[in-house]
């Protein structure tokens, strides 16, 4: 390009469409070129001319799929925060790997207090129940949901509707649980 550096050009694109995926396509080798678009965050794929048709398509393809994947990063991380329903992320351990907000309002946990930490902020008929409670529940099924003693961070106790949902990953391997639960 004459007029300026690509890197140049598409650290401008960056600043003023973030959410754009950029590619450079150069005839050029130069390492320090792609090391700084690359570190300036400018570039998704760094691509030398001539190139194979098949391995660019394939990059295009991928860099559609970041853009999907970035875009639902950005959407749900939204409607994770804004929900009205509490929602605890607990890891395949039992330790609370994130909340949202609406966790800390109902609860008067604050998300750091929390975070790491393992259950039970849970009763049934009285009794403290944990993850491994829920973890028995959902042995054979994905989903599992009923009302349930709340423990509040004040030691009020009062009932809420609780969902929790099993995540698998791509080889259907559980890596987390989603609780819900809304105040009622």
């Amino acid at each position: 390009m004459p007029e300026m550096k690509g890197t140049d050009f598409l650290n401008q694109v960056r600043k003023q469409y973030p959410e754009t995926i950029r590619m450079m396509l150069t005839a050029h080798t130069d390492i320090a070129i792609a090391v700084e678009a690359i570190n300036n965050g400018a570039i998704f794929q760094f691509i030398n001319k001539p190139w194979v048709n098949h391995d660019f398509r394939c990059m295009v393809k991928q860099a559609f799929e970041q853009y999907d994947e970035n875009w639902k990063q950005t959407h749900y991380s939204k409607a994770f925060n804004n929900s009205f329903e509490a929602i605890l992320v607990v890891e395949k351990a039992g330790r609370v790997r994130s909340v949202n907000n609406a966790f800390s309002l109902i609860t008067g946990f604050a998300e750091q207090e929390i975070i790491a930490r393992e259950l039970p902020l849970f009763k049934n008929d009285g009794k403290l129940v944990g993850h491994e409670f829920f973890v028995e529940k959902l042995a054979t099924i994905d989903n599992w949901s009923g009302q349930i003693e709340l423990l509040c961070n004040s030691g009020q106790e009062s009932f809420v509707w609780l969902a929790v949902t099993v995540v698998k990953n791509s080889m259907n391997e559980i890596t987390d649980y989603i609780y819900t639960f809304i105040d009622s």
